[in-house]
């Protein structure tokens, strides 16, 4: 008898003749041997422990989900209008603006500021540019003015000297920049719309605009970003606007900044971008020599179905929309069916008529991409970014093929030479060197293997007992 023990082994000879004799010497001889084998295991356990907690400890590398586009960061956008309140105009009133978050990448393109707060048209309680001498306006004009800007922005302004609209265009505007701008804005305190003397309207107009005055201003804001549509976010300037600011992070003066009442006003909104459709498409080949590639003697087939799942947590989920091959064998998921970005699976439905001969991935936006886990699906395929496009994934199909023949014998019973055929006899169907199916003959000596893919076959026949081999007689293809 052979015990093992851990690290040791013992090789026990039993007598025949002593049974209880031999026992107790054996014991008395493995005790030692025990309690050394008890304290090395120990040390294995030890050893074994201090391993484990200290695996804890360091830490171990998990597989991760691959990472998928989430959503972008919320948009805010403010803006803080300033008047200088000297008395005159003898210095413009300037107006603040700045925006954090979004995707990556988002511009501020433009910002339009509407002052047209009552009725529309001019009237009482509106404000307007003076940006120009001559022209509507109280005292002095200002024009409009870059105070600060980042390096490489682009400011163009539109603004009509008495006007009640001014439009900027921005280029090279991005999250955390700030943008201050200068120029003059008068309150409408009186306004006739019968009265057409310069002068008089001019006199019903204030060049002092307070905070409060300019509250009801309309602020527009619109934003672009690589794979988003583009968003717009808009809001109305209050006189007291310190919450805002203060949930809004933004780098503009509060209200009171100057230690005087009632001189700003501010405006804030927030807006989620979205980002734009995925696309992906490919074709379904006629793979007529069932080699899984494309060649140019191939075709395409028409009519297929393709369903499209995408990845919620560790399961692929349906998402009920179907995509039918054209004429040309091509399909596609386009823009219009709105896919939000994420991971899919393509699985094809497959075709009458035809035997699935494999499947390729394709490529998204350049990049290969996918998994084809069976002739009829492709899974993995990342199109996680904004926009993006899977082109080129390939099912191959292709039209069946059946192999048929007889096994016949020489049958002289009847004084005369006679085939028949040979029930039962065993052959076996080769494609490109495999061995693809084995059957037995009918009753009446025939064998017939279908829905096989084409290729270059090879018929073995195995000689049933009691027969000789004789002489093979080769078919036809297609007649």
């Amino acid at each position: 008898m052979t015990r093992v023990y851990g690290c040791g082994v013992l090789i026990l000879i039993r007598h025949p003749y002593d049974r209880r004799n031999w026992k107790s010497k054996v014991d008395q001889r493995i005790k030692p041997i025990r309690r050394l084998l008890e304290t090395v295991s120990a040390v294995v356990r030890d050893v074994a422990h201090r391993g484990s907690r200290q695996k804890r400890k360091i830490g171990v590398f998990e597989e991760m989900e691959p990472r998928t586009m989430l959503a972008a960061d919320l948009l805010s956008v403010g803006a803080v209008y300033i008047e200088q309140d000297l008395g005159s105009d003898a210095l413009g009133d300037t107006i603040e603006f700045s925006f954090t978050g979004g995707a990556e990448q988002t511009e501020l393109r433009q910002i339009i500021l509407s002052t047209d707060r009552v009725i529309p048209g001019l009237s009482a309680g509106d404000v307007v540019f003076d940006v120009a001498p001559g022209g509507l306006g109280a005292d002095g004009s200002s024009a409009f003015a870059v105070l600060q800007k980042p390096a490489i922005t682009t400011v163009f302004s539109h603004v009509l000297d008495g006007s009640t609209q001014m439009t900027i265009d921005l280029s090279g505007f991005y999250t955390g920049d700030k943008l201050v701008v200068s120029l003059d804005v008068d309150e409408v305190e009186f306004f006739s719309p019968y009265e057409s003397e310069l002068d008089r309207i001019n006199s019903g107009l204030d060049p002092i605009t307070s905070g409060v005055e300019f509250q009801g201003v309309s602020l527009s804001a619109s934003f672009t970003a690589p794979g988003f549509y583009d968003q717009s976010v808009s809001a109305q300037f209050w006189n007291k606007y310190d919450a805002e600011l203060s949930s809004s992070g933004l780098p503009l003066t509060p209200d009171y900044a100057s230690g005087l009442r009632d001189r700003t006003a501010g405006a804030f909104a927030t807006g989620q971008q979205s980002p734009l459709p995925v696309v992906i498409g490919g074709s379904v080949v006629l793979d007529r020599d069932a080699n899984g590639r494309e060649d140019v003697t191939d075709g395409r087939i028409s009519d297929v179905t393709l369903e499209l799942f995408r990845r919620s947590v560790d399961t692929y989920v349906d998402t009920g929309l179907r995509a039918v091959t054209d004429a040309n064998g091509k399909f596609e998921f386009p823009a219009s069916d709105s896919l939000t970005p994420g991971i899919y699976q393509l699985r094809q439905v497959q075709p009458h008529g035809y035997v699935s001969v494999g499947a390729a991935i394709g490529s998204v936006d350049g990049l290969a991409s996918g998994l084809a886990i069976s002739s009829d699906v492709i899974t993995e395929i990342d199109l996680s970014a904004p926009s993006a496009s899977g082109r080129d994934f390939l099912f191959f199909e292709t039209q069946p093929v059946s192999v048929s023949g007889q096994v016949l014998a020489e049958d002289y019973s009847s004084g005369e030479l006679a085939l028949v055929g040979v029930s039962g006899a065993e052959v076996d169907v080769l494609r490109n060197g495999q061995v693809i199916a084995r059957t037995t003959t009918s009753i009446i000596g025939e064998y017939s293997v279908d829905g096989v893919l084409p290729g270059d076959f090879q018929i073995i026949q195995r000689t049933p007992e009691n027969l000789f081999d004789g002489p093979e007689i080769v078919g036809t293809v297609n007649g």
